[in-house]
C-alpha cells in the first residue's frame, strides 16, 4: 500500500522558522499544503530532539525570540503542528558512512539527509545549501 499523500522532510531551521511565521514563499507553500493534509511533512527524530533543544535553551528566530518548556512543546508536535516526527533504524545508521565527508561536523545534518534519502521524501524543507548540495531541497 502506497502512501496517500507526498511526504517531505523538514529540518530544525525551517520548522523554526514556521514557529515565527517567516518561512519564504516555497517552503510557506509546502507547510500550507501539509496544513491542507495535501502533503505530509516528516521530521526525523534528531530534527525534534535538536528543535526540543533550542526550544527550552531558547534561540533567536528571524528576530523573535523562541523558547519554552520542551514537554509541552513535545506535546505540539503531536497535536498541533503539520509534521510528524519519524523514527530512524539501523538502515539509516548505515547510510551515514557515505555522508560523513560532506558533513564533517554536522552529524544531525547527515542524518536528516539520510532519513531522507531512506524514506524517499520528495525533497527536504531547508535553507541549509549543503543539504541542496546533496539532494532536493525547498526553501525560496
Amino acid at each position: 500500500m502506497g502512501r496517500s499523500v507526498k511526504p517531505y522532510t523538514v529540518d530544525t531551521s525551517a520548522l523554526l522558522v514556521y514557529l515565527v511565521d517567516a518561512l519564504p514563499a516555497e517552503a510557506d507553500h509546502v507547510f500550507q499544503r501539509a496544513e491542507a493534509n495535501e502533503v505530509s511533512l516528516e521530521l526525523p527524530t534528531v530534527a525534534a530532539v535538536e528543535t526540543l533543544y533550542r526550544v527550552k535553551k531558547g534561540v533567536t528566530v528571524r528576530g523573535t525570540d523562541v523558547s519554552g518548556d520542551p514537554i509541552e512543546f513535545a506535546d505540539a508536535l503531536e497535536t498541533k503542528l503539520p509534521v510528524t516526527v519519524v523514527e530512524d533504524d539501523e538502515g539509516l545508521l548505515k547510510s551515514i558512512p557515505a555522508l560523513m565527508e560532506q558533513f564533517p561536523s554536522q552529524m544531525h545534518d547527515a542524518m536528516v539527509v539520510g532519513s531522507h534519502q531512506r524514506r524517499g521524501t520528495e525533497a527536504i524543507v531547508t535553507s541549509d545549501g549543503k543539504m541542496a548540495e546533496e539532494c532536493p531541497t525547498i526553501w525560496e
